[in-house]
Parts: structure tokens; sequence; C-alpha cells
């Protein structure tokens, strides 16, 4: 009974959901980085370099 269940549903639909899925959360990252002031990417740049450790660090 659950494999004709399974046999006769359509998957296309779950991956045109997931496509979707994706390119919303793709679209979103995009445009909070291209709308973040470059001076918080000068600032995260820096970070690696940087040997003060930070307030509440242990």
């Amino acid at each position: 009974m659950i494999r004709d269940v399974l046999g006769r549903l359509d998957y296309s639909a779950f991956a045109e959901i997931a496509l979707l899925g994706f390119l919303g959360v793709f679209v979103v990252v995009a445009v909070r980085t291209l709308r973040k002031p470059s001076s918080d990417f000068d600032h995260d740049a820096r970070i690696p370099l940087d040997d003060t450790p930070e307030r509440g660090a242990p």
C-alpha cells in the first residue's frame, strides 16, 4: 500500500520548491552583502591579523 502511494507521488514539485528556496536565500545574502558598508569589510578583513583579544574572550 505504501509503495503504491509513494509510486504515484510527483516529486517534481519538491525540486521546484527547493530551487525557489535556494534562490530566495541566495538573493537575501547577496542583497545584504551589497548593502553592507565598506568599513565593515575593512574591519572583518583585519580580524585574522589582530592580536588583541576581544572583550569577553577567554
